[in-house]
């Protein structure tokens, strides 16, 4: 298992190599004007940072932690164009 974990680990961060030193931010706003934000930078750690976004919604279109690591984790794997195992390592 470590070893699975440590090859993800290795996968992920060869892909953002390219990255390194740079920032990306993205903001959608919803049919209601609610705001989803992020921003992305990676030094030797990766950031991710939800910050500026809308507070808990009044209605059914939150995101609860689960939802939040799911999309993260689809996205870097996106990234990495690669079928890193889904664990820790990630």
């Amino acid at each position: 298992m470590q070893e699975l974990k440590n090859y993800a680990d290795e996968s992920l961060w060869k892909a953002l190599e390219n990255f390194e030193d740079r920032e990306f931010t993205a903001e959608e706003e919803l049919d209601d004007g609610s705001r989803i934000s992020v921003r992305i930078s990676r030094t030797d750690e990766l950031l991710i940072n939800f910050e500026g976004t809308s507070p808990v919604h009044p209605r059914n279109l939150n995101a609860n932690r689960a939802i939040v690591t799911s999309v993260t984790l689809y996205v870097l794997r996106l990234i990495a164009g690669e079928e890193i195992p889904l664990n820790e390592g990630m």
